[in-house]
């Protein structure tokens, strides 16, 4: 079956693209959010103390991570886009709750922001955020009708039992916990285990780092990015955008000469994900997996 298992208000986005053909409808999706990617990834960098060759090579980092969104129709870099747009905008909260409450077009890498939002007091953004979400569902259910949400959930639930059984066809792209284990053959019981505990850790650093208001915002957004990824069971690698900012204070440490060698490992697993997880994971390797808990680890 043909599934769409966004949802609804995810159409008030697409509908104009259905005015041009197919290909210029690719173009734009891919390509449109490129510019905002890069000039909000120089804003964060000249933050954390990256300039010139420094943001250079962040950018080099990250553009492997968008290889899988381009001309593929898929949303990781918009969600991305609309993150980072959130941390630089944090300074006025309903910008960035706007941004944030945008996410909820892929509500699963969503999960972490309320929680994020009220260990930092951060309750204006949480507030903006909620009315976004609200606002985007009344609207669409004013547009397309009350029936849309029953239709939308039955797909969903139809999608998660797809998932769930697992499917073949999606193996080259896993990444997180549950997606990656069943990949390589585990039960679905023990890697639906082993997702809980993953996370259960996942929310107690995230919830740990927000709280302490000694640690950087850096830090604190790149443990979500990379926790996002973790705490779902289904992740994948057209998801990955989001990891700029994971990539981000491991490598401005590693600049000022201040990273480790589990640091500098996460930082190179995370450039790597992209070309060596699709190739190890046919091997009964889940590199990508991987890659996520070992940054989770030094970011720790």
């Amino acid at each position: 079956f043909s599934w769409f298992v966004y949802p609804p208000y995810m159409l008030l986005g697409l509908w104009p693209l259905g005015e041009v053909d197919y290909g210029e409808a690719v173009a734009w999706w891919s390509l449109a959010p490129l510019p905002f990617f890069m000039g909000l990834l120089w804003v964060l960098a000249r933050r954390a103390g990256l300039k010139g060759r420094g943001y250079a090579v962040l950018l080099a980092f990250t553009l492997p991570l968008l290889s899988a969104n381009l001309f593929s129709g898929q949303t990781g870099a918009w969600l991305a886009v609309f993150l980072m747009g959130a941390v630089v905008l944090l300074r006025r909260p309903v910008l960035a709750g706007v941004c944030i409450g945008l996410i909820a077009v892929k509500p699963q890498l969503g999960v972490l922001l309320p929680l994020a939002l009220a260990a930092s007091g951060q309750w204006r953004a949480f507030g903006a955020a909620a009315v976004t979400v609200v606002a985007l569902a009344v609207s669409a259910t004013l547009w397309l009708g009350a029936g849309i949400w029953g239709d939308y959930l039955e797909m969903t639930r139809l999608f998660g039992r797809f998932i769930g059984e697992g499917y073949d066809g999606i193996r080259p792209l896993v990444v997180g916990p549950y997606v990656s284990l069943t990949a390589v053959g585990l039960p679905a019981g023990l890697a639906a285990a082993v997702q809980a505990g993953v996370a259960l850790g996942v929310v107690a650093a995230v919830w740990r780092l927000f709280r302490d208001e000694a640690a950087s915002s850096e830090l604190r957004w790149g443990m979500l990015a990379v926790g996002t990824l973790l705490v779902t069971p289904y992740s994948l690698a057209y998801d990955t955008p989001l990891l700029a900012l994971a990539m981000l204070p491991l490598l401005a440490r590693a600049w000022r000469g201040e990273g480790d060698g589990l640091e500098l490992a996460a930082l190179a697993a995370l450039v790597l994900l992209p070309f060596t997880g699709p190739l190890l994971i046919r091997q009964h390797v889940p590199f990508a997996l991987g890659a996520l808990l070992l940054t989770a680890v030094a970011l720790w």
